[in-house]
């Protein structure tokens, strides 16, 4: 199940990373990239700085958070921070936590690049008009959903090791 996950991460990953690099090619070579209040844009870089950092953002962060979740725990178990980590990785329920990590660790990556995807969109949109111009109202929207999204996922991998096992 958890290769499933793992599966699923990276290729939303991949995915993430095809649409950025083919949306910017609609991209101006001086691309807006800040936009303040009012959703004007405020602050500027090149075209090809701009590619390289939301490259990094959406493939390289998922896949740092895969790799802390996922693998960081099965070499150095003692930075695992969940409640009644001792618990839970005694023998008898090493593998099944480990497990559940990694899954919640593709999880949370499949959240972060398709939120860093979204907002890229919305930068490309913004760069279309003219003058420039981001939407408040959909950028609320990206936002609140990554905000709920990462707010349920934190709270359900609390929960999910909140009492020791039986």
């Amino acid at each position: 199940m958890a290769r499933l996950f793992y599966a699923f991460a990276l290729l939303a990953v991949a995915v993430s990373a095809a649409v950025i690099l083919t949306t910017s090619a609609d991209l101006p070579m001086r691309v807006a990239s800040h936009f303040n209040a009012a959703g004007d844009g405020s602050g500027f870089m090149s075209l090809d700085e701009y590619r390289r950092l939301m490259l990094a953002l959406a493939v390289a962060m998922p896949l740092g958070i895969v790799a802390a979740l996922g693998l960081l725990p099965r070499v150095a178990p003692g930075l695992v921070n969940v409640p009644n980590a001792r618990a839970w990785l005694s023998p008898p329920y090493r593998d099944q936590t480990l497990a559940t990590l990694g899954m919640r660790g593709a999880l949370c990556a499949i959240l972060i690049t398709a939120f860093i995807c979204a907002v890229h969109l919305l930068i490309v949109r913004a760069n279309a008009q003219a003058p420039v111009h981001l939407d408040a109202t959909a950028l609320g929207v990206v936002v609140g959903a990554f905000v709920l999204a990462i707010a349920a996922w934190a709270i359900a991998l609390i929960l999910r090791f909140r009492k020791p096992p039986r």
